[in-house]
């Protein structure tokens, strides 16, 4: 009777330790759900940042390609101004033999200087605004950089939680074949 009542009393720990077990599977199937709903989320945000990056990509590449026209068109304006001193060194020669060219060529000079002076902003702020850009580029590839690391992180903790569940679900498994291997000989000991 003393052996039953160990039996017995072996088969309400066993029991409760599958109860407790069974729980603590319940809980790590929760947690699973969870991991993989963060997972998933983490996966959208990765995407969300892929396509940002190729809209900025695409605005750099244009960017760039207006800095090109902006060089060629600068390019234009210092030969329409090379010429235009040749020009005005025409006038000076034609200034000692016609006053009335000479005024006329005066006042042609004036406007080609302001045109000149217009056209040397037009092109400083061009080139402030491409440092602007350059700026803006380094600060998008910083970004980019951080959010593959972000990125990474969350990979390696997703390796470490599917690690952690692997080895609770086999945990589970032998306590299910403890629970198999005992359960004949409790039975057996009860009825006998």
């Amino acid at each position: 009777a003393t052996f039953c009542q160990i039996l017995i009393l072996l088969e309400t720990l066993i029991l409760t330790v599958i109860f407790f077990s069974a729980t603590f599977c319940l809980i790590l199937i929760l947690l699973e759900t969870l991991i993989l709903t963060v997972i998933f989320f983490s996966a959208t945000f990765c995407q969300i940042l892929i396509l940002l990056e190729t809209l900025i990509l695409s605005v750099i590449f244009f960017s760039a390609t207006f800095c090109q026209i902006l060089t060629l068109l600068e390019t234009l304006i210092l030969s329409v101004i090379f010429f235009s001193a040749t020009f005005c060194l025409i006038l000076i020669l034609l200034e000692t033999l016609i006053l009335t060219v000479i005024f006329f060529s005066a006042t042609f000079c004036q406007i080609l200087i302001l045109l000149e002076t217009l056209i040397l902003s037009v092109i400083f702020f061009s080139a402030t605004f491409c440092q602007i850009l350059t700026l803006l580029e380094t600060l998008i590839l910083s970004v980019i950089f951080f959010s593959a690391t972000f990125c990474q992180i969350l990979i390696l903790l997703e390796t470490l939680i599917l690690t952690v569940i692997f080895f609770s679900a086999t945990f589970c498994l032998i306590l299910i074949l403890l629970e198999t291997l005992s359960e004949p000989v409790t039975l057996h000991d009860t009825f006998f």
